[in-house]
């Protein structure tokens, strides 16, 4: 849990922080009380117990370790298979060893550095907290005073990894009717649109920030740190500063936490900023990769389930937008969701019948464009019931901003186009769609947006594509 936390030093809050190391404290006094019923001798529960929460614990690492270097080891089937004779041997072992108290004295001698070590890091990171790899570039130009009257409500609604419909019909002969659909309700769709980048963290942040992240360049590898970055410049963004000195109330309905609107709340066991920490025990990771194979049988109803999970959070922030837009407030209101479809798991087909729980999560499925097209035709009937909702409630009066973070990400080199091909398609009210241009990239989709809509004069920067390779 030490390690844990100054891995992801300041994403994760002191109090989720303890109840998860007493979480993991109390399910280690399990094992070790049992593993002491059975050996008989605290010593060898106490090794055993230390083998077991290392195993457990760690996995992640040591997976990740093995699929870089001895990729046949890091297949699950071979992997697990190898820790069970592991363990057994190990159990039986132990049962018959003698006295093992250097054994011990070493562990925790070891144990005892790790501690100090990452002991004297915390204190450091405490008193001297480390800079945000990652930055934006602060615009250098100043905003014109705004009228009131000039202060519509605006909706920020991200579909994630929606691919524009020139790319869905350029790669896979697709005619996506969202765009004739949207522009029959007076939205200006931007046919050639593509995103700065192909990861929803980064390209979020990036759009509204209305800048390019500095630190990050084409080629560059990112890891989980660059993506725990990306969270504080979502947090505090620049277009959220704009719309907070106009006045303007601000509305999450979306995982990331955003200046004074913490993100949507989600019903999980644990705090949601610790997953930081558990996504790399052996459980997590089974769930995340391993889900899809206990969906029938025995063990289905005691497996953990990503795809009720993505079915229940989709299906609130949905209702509470269209909620949201049925209110009226002293103050306009700047509403941001995001919303984790045709992105997978692939829950519904074209005809909006429930997939296969087994189908829907399966790795495979990522690798199917027809999963995520009939997923798509859902989503089309899903977008168009809430742009149709906040139109009706608000009287026409909302801007509307519709995009996907990023392209289908169908194929796994991160360089091609067709990744970075995003939906854009934007409603002003007044129907001032003369900046918008039809190649244009999310970095300045603000950009635009804010000039047409409050009278300013902010420059556009050069669209271009950074190339990231992917993540260590």
């Amino acid at each position: 849990m030490l390690h844990g936390v100054i891995e992801n030093f300041g994403f994760i809050p002191a109090g989720d922080a303890f109840l998860l190391a007493g979480i993991y404290g109390a399910a280690t006094l399990v094992v070790f009380l049992l593993c002491r019923w059975y050996y008989r001798n605290t010593v060898k529960a106490a090794l055993m117990s230390a083998f077991i929460m290392v195993v457990y614990l760690f996995f992640g690492a040591i997976h990740d370790f093995l699929l870089r270097h001895l990729p046949f080891i890091g297949k699950y089937s071979v992997l697990l298979t190898l820790l069970l004779v592991l363990l057994l041997t190990a159990g039986y072992r132990l049962k018959r060893a003698g006295p093992l108290l250097r054994l011990v004295l070493l562990l925790n001698i070891v144990f005892g550095l790790y501690m100090l070590i990452d002991g004297v890091q915390l204190g450091a990171r405490l008193i001297h907290p480390p800079a945000n790899k990652l930055a934006i570039q602060r615009p250098g130009y100043a905003y014109l005073p705004v009228q009131q009257a000039q202060k519509p409500d605006i909706y920020f609604l991200i579909f994630d990894e929606y691919a524009s419909s020139l790319a869905l019909q350029q790669n896979y002969g697709y005619h996506n009717t969202l765009d004739s659909l949207l522009e029959a309700q007076q939205f200006h769709v931007q046919p050639k649109s593509y995103s700065n980048y192909s990861f929803t963290p980064l390209s979020t942040a990036s759009i509204l920030n209305m800048s390019y992240l500095r630190g990050l360049q084409t080629g560059d590898t990112i890891s989980v740190p660059d993506f725990n970055y990306c969270l504080s410049l979502i947090k505090n963004n620049e277009v959220i500063r704009f719309l907070s000195e106009l006045g303007y109330d601000i509305k999450n309905y979306s995982t990331f936490d955003l200046a004074g609107a913490p993100a949507t709340s989600i019903e999980t066991l644990l705090p949601l900023k610790t997953k930081l920490i558990t996504s790399n025990t052996l459980l997590s990771r089974m769930t995340r990769d391993m889900a899809w194979v206990f969906f029938k049988g025995p063990l289905a109803k005691w497996f953990y389930d990503p795809f009720n999970g993505a079915r229940r959070i989709n299906k609130k922030i949905l209702d509470d937008l269209q909620e949201q837009s049925a209110r009226k407030g002293a103050h306009p209101v700047f509403v941001y969701g995001h919303i984790y479809m045709p992105h997978g798991p692939y829950l519904y087909d074209s005809a909006g019948r429930l997939n296969e729980p087994r189908f829907a999560v399966n790795p495979d499925s990522a690798h199917k464009p027809g999963a995520y097209l009939g997923y798509l035709a859902y989503a089309n009937k899903e977008i168009m019931k809430l742009v149709t909702a906040i139109r009706h409630n608000t009287q026409n009066k909302a801007a509307i901003i519709l995009m996907g973070d990023h392209g289908f990400r169908y194929h796994e080199k991160q360089y091609l186009h067709q990744n970075y091909q995003n939906l854009n398609a934007v409603y002003l009210p007044g129907g001032d769609y003369h900046q918008l241009y039809d190649s244009i990239t999310c970095v300045n989709q603000f950009r635009t947006v804010l000039n047409s809509l409050f009278g300013q004069s902010i420059p556009l920067l050069k669209d271009s594509t950074v190339f990231l390779t992917g993540m260590q």
